[in-house]
């Protein structure tokens, strides 16, 4: 892994090519899709996601509204939302933040409020209706109860048909004229000041809309959700549902799928619309990827600090915390100066919840250690750290980890191999820290063959997959610019696959994560996995025999020595219903040079469904995908992509002198975030 000095890049418009095709009009523009929540009178909004090769599905849909509570200041309406004649204003709502048809944030869940005309119904008044979402997690609920508080029984049903039973509470929307606490397990979203009669008066009485959830059985998804038919008092009245779609580790997940599957507010219909929320700022520049959880946002920046910020209400963007674990700083080295750079891990320790997270080199606590943190999730407070080398060898926390079944596993990588370090991966005790198991890719005495991407997990063996980088010169070195399994219980090597010596350059080689895939092949379903090697060959292997060689390899880009200056690829890829996403550094489609790309592929053998031709810089970040849409970073630019077609629907430029985005953007509860080298950390919102 050599690194050469960052190369400013132009920011250029984005080419779409088709596959065979002739170069075709310049960047697809933005259509002007519709919007979130464009409901017809008397339904819920409808949230539609695009699936390639299987046509249009739904996030949200169903059953639709059977009562309105929501009238206009002054006028006389035929709603009734309490049964008296009652309804809380659209104008004190509207002030409350909770305007009609809007997007609205809750602790830092994102729902579609209802779009309110007169005389059509804005909510579920719960007898049993059936809506159909798909999430997991958690599903949320808006609403409050008439009469109440009141409760029920509901069901929902996941995709693989079982059910759980489930007790939807909501306290009384005055709170029983303000004589109660709202039930446990509600959170007060929005309070007005009075309400509505349907004679067009005004009572002043305070009225309230409340959140709460349901916790869903882990490792579901949810096909539907049935509301109580009946409850025990007075009337359940519900205004919206979310999911809450964490994103809690590198590129989401321990497979690193990078796909959040439980989002259910952004899709290729409202992309378009992201707006700009907030922007914080990470000094010496920010190069890796953010996790969100429970209304806050971690991320590092290169002056070694770990930050937790405030996702919505009046202190979003605002840092709740900030703690500096540490820089490296060495001369002759490029980049002589870098802090964190790696991507935190949302977890616990003993029930309290954790950031777990490799510092940036620790040079500002003296003693000159590469350390792994556990800090407290709510106030920075450190928890444990363990040692995994010294600055002095040249140890560095390139590797994002991983947390699976109860261990922490990290990739150990030189810092830009001024010196080489033995490489390796180390599993860690999520709880204590201490190391379990250790597992080196060269003999001892000897340097090279570091993990300096992140290891991926297959679930359903427990197998560990990680790729090296390149040989020190070890003369029986085994492991270099290798593709690895490895048993998750001990670290040992299941098979192993290296570069062949014709296939290798000066510096080819691996420094992305593993991306796991399925195909169907001569009639026979397979379990595969790839990774792209910095000579520009993406390489498919069988999971179960990595020995065996390649399934599929195929030359996505011409490859070499410097990523961030385009001859070199590092980008980590995605699989998503049944298509491969695989980006790219400089290439040229069609006769025409591009600065990056991304492209659509056949998992069965690598051929090519459409190719995205960018100008302004390498896509070096982890691609993300959400419903229907693959987002990838590329120089100053954001670019999201339908992928039907390849055709961008939302681009972002960070105009700063110096912006280049290194890492991958993260989506959760209708958010996406990502950091720039700059130092601008930037939250977007519908």
């Amino acid at each position: 892994m050599r690194y050469s000095a960052i190369t400013r890049l132009l920011a250029l418009c984005g080419i779409i090519l088709a596959v065979g095709g002739t170069l075709g009009g310049g960047m697809a523009q933005a259509a002007p899709l519709r919007g979130p929540g464009s409901s017809t009178p008397g339904n819920p909004p409808t949230k539609t996601t695009k699936t390639a090769g299987n046509g249009p599905k739904t996030a949200i849909s169903g059953a639709t509204y059977n009562n309105e509570g929501i009238s206009a200041d002054g006028a006389t309406s035929v709603a009734n939302f309490d049964g008296s004649g009652n309804n809380y204003s659209t104008t004190a709502l509207a002030a409350a933040g909770f305007a009609s048809g809007t997007v609205v944030d809750v602790n830092g869940i994102s729902y579609q409020w209802p779009t309110v005309t007169a005389s059509n119904a804005d909510n579920w008044m719960a007898t049993g209706q059936v809506i159909n979402v798909g999430t997991a997690g958690t599903l949320w609920f808006l609403g409050s109860a008439t009469n109440g508080p009141s409760t029920g029984t509901g069901t929902i049903t996941y995709t693989d048909n079982s059910t759980q039973s489930f007790t939807l509470a909501l306290s009384d929307w005055t709170l029983n004229a303000g004589t109660l606490a709202p039930l446990a397990g509600n959170t007060i979203a929005a309070t007005t000041p009075y309400r509505d009669t349907t004679a067009g008066g005004r009572e002043t009485v305070t009225t309230d809309v409340f959140a709460t959830y349901v916790n869903l059985t882990a490792g579901k998804t949810t096909k539907s959700v049935t509301l109580p038919a009946t409850a025990n008092q007075g009337h359940l009245h519900v205004f919206a549902l979310s999911g809450q779609s964490d994103w809690t580790s590198y590129m989401a997940d321990s497979a690193h799928s990078g796909n959040n599957a439980a989002e259910t507010t952004l899709t290729a219909s409202n992309i378009p619309n992201l707006a700009v929320k907030w922007t914080a700022t990470g000094a010496n520049g920010i190069s890796t990827q953010p996790v969100e959880a429970n209304n806050s946002v971690y991320w590092g920046s290169w002056d070694g600090k770990l930050h937790a910020t405030t996702v919505s209400g009046g202190n979003a963007g605002k840092d709740q915390w900030a703690v500096a674990l540490g820089q490296t700083n060495v001369a002759g080295c490029d980049p002589q100066i870098a802090g964190i750079a790696n991507t935190p891990i949302i977890g616990a320790v003993n029930g309290t919840p954790a950031i777990f997270v490799g510092d940036g080199g620790n040079q500002g606590g003296g003693d000159g250690n590469v350390y792994y943190y556990a800090v407290n999730a709510a106030n920075g407070n450190i928890l444990w750290k363990t040692s995994l080398g010294t600055i002095a060898n040249g140890n560095f926390d390139w590797s994002s980890g991983v947390l699976y079944n109860g261990s922490i596993y990290v990739g150990l990588a030189s810092y830009g191999d001024c010196p080489l370090i033995r490489g390796g991966i180390v599993k860690l005790n999520a709880t204590t820290g201490a190391i379990q198991n250790e597992f080196f890719t060269v003999p001892s005495g000897c340097t090279g063959d570091s993990i300096w991407g992140a290891p991926s997990v297959d679930p359903a063996t427990g197998t560990i997959y990680a790729v090296t980088g390149n040989p020190g010169g070890c003369a029986n070195d085994t492991y270099g610019e290798s593709m690895i399994a490895f048993r998750s219980s001990d670290l040992s090597v299941i098979s192993y696959w290296p570069v062949p010596q014709s296939q290798r350059g000066g510096d080819s080689d691996f420094g992305t994560t593993p991306v796991l895939f399925t195909a169907t092949i001569g009639g026979t379903a397979k379990s595969l996995v790839g990774a792209v090697n910095k000579n520009g060959i993406f390489y498919a292997f069988d999971r179960t025999n990595i020995s065996g060689g390649t399934v599929w390899q195929d030359q996505v880009s011409p490859g070499g020595d410097c990523p961030q200056c385009g001859d070199a690829d590092i980008t980590p890829d995605v699989f998503v219903n049944g298509t491969l996403y695989i980006g790219t550094g400089t290439v040229t489609l069609n006769g025409t040079s591009c600065r990056g790309s991304v492209s659509a592929v056949n998992p069965a053998n690598g051929a090519y469904l459409w190719r995205h031709c960018f100008g302004s810089g390498p896509v070096l970040g982890a691609l993300t995908y959400v419903n229907g849409v693959v987002i990838a970073t590329q120089g100053a630019w954001i670019n999201a992509l339908d992928v039907t077609n390849g055709n961008t629907i939302f681009r972002y430029q960070d105009t700063a002198s110096g912006a280049f985005f290194y890492g991958g953007v993260a989506v959760a509860n209708g958010r996406l975030y990502a950091g720039n080298l700059d130092g601008t950390f930037v939250a977007f919102g519908l």
